[in-house]
């Protein structure tokens, strides 16, 4: 079971190949997280295991040709963060 998002896992839980692999997480959008960093904060090895764990957290998760990927916005929705594109009106009573 997935506990948390939390970066955890031993360096060598990390190295270890199990079989399946994750593409690079280089590309021209900063706020995607990729299946290498979702690896590292999840702590699982396996892209089956480590989508599993970010939906078993009510994060939406995409799959792709290099694994599972994701955004920030999301993860903070489902963290209850809220949608930051519901912001897109300014209230004068929050301009200081």
């Amino acid at each position: 079971m997935c506990a948390d998002l939390s970066i955890g896992g031993s360096d060598a839980s990390r190295k270890a190949n199990l079989g399946a692999s994750c593409g690079s997480d280089t590309g021209p959008h900063s706020g995607v997280l990729g299946c290498e960093a979702l690896r590292q904060i999840t702590g699982y090895q396996r892209p089956a295991d480590i989508a599993r764990c970010l939906r078993e957290q009510g994060v939406r998760v995409f799959h792709g040709r290099r694994g599972p990927w994701t955004t920030l916005d999301l993860i903070n929705q489902a963290g209850g963060l809220g949608d930051p594109a519901a912001n897109d009106t300014l209230d004068p009573r929050q301009v200081l």
